[in-house]
C-alpha cells in the first residue's frame, strides 16, 4: 500500500507545495509581528499618555487586513513584473530607435523580441509566496476578528 501511494503522488511536488505554504505561513506571521510592532511603536510616539487604558487605535484584526492587502498587492507586482523584456532587448530597442532618430538605417532588434517576449525572470516563487502568505493574513484578520 506504502508502494502505490508514493508512486502515485509526485514527492517532489508535494514537497515543494508544502515549502510554499510552509514560507508563506512564516512570511505572513514576521509581517504581522513587524506591523504589531510599528503600529505600537506608532501610538507610543504619537500620544504623551502612557496609561493602562490607553486603547490602541489599531486593533489587530485592522492590522492583519492591512497587511494581507499589502502582501497579495506584493506578490502580484512581483508576478506581474516576472514577465516581459529584458533589460539588453530594451537596451536593444532604445539604440535602433536613437539611430532611426539620427536617419540612419539599422537593423532591429526584432529577431530578439520575439525569442525574449514573455519569458519568466525568477520572482515568480517570491510573488507566489507572497500571496499566499496574504491569504493566511486574511484568515488571520478574521480569527482575530471572531475571537
Amino acid at each position: 500500500m506504502k508502494q502505490v501511494i508514493s508512486e502515485s503522488l509526485n514527492q517532489y511536488s508535494v514537497r515543494n507545495v508544502l515549502l510554499v505554504v510552509g514560507a508563506s505561513i512564516v512570511v505572513a506571521f514576521a509581517f504581522y509581528g513587524f506591523s504589531s510592532w510599528f503600529a505600537n511603536l506608532y501610538v507610543r510616539a504619537t500620544n504623551t499618555y502612557y496609561g493602562p487604558s490607553m486603547a490602541s487605535p489599531f486593533p489587530p484584526s485592522e492590522v492583519a487586513g492591512a497587511d494581507a492587502i499589502l502582501l497579495i498587492l506584493g506578490g502580484l507586482l512581483l508576478l506581474l513584473g516576472s514577465g516581459g523584456i529584458s533589460l539588453n532587448t530594451a537596451k536593444a530597442i532604445f539604440i535602433n530607435a536613437l539611430a532611426n532618430a539620427m536617419g540612419k538605417e539599422t537593423v532591429g532588434p526584432g529577431e530578439m523580441m520575439r525569442r525574449d517576449a514573455w519569458r519568466p525572470k525568477g520572482y515568480r516563487l517570491a510573488g507566489l509566496i507572497l500571496i499566499v502568505a496574504g491569504v493566511f493574513s486574511i484568515l488571520l484578520a478574521f480569527g482575530l476578528a471572531h475571537s
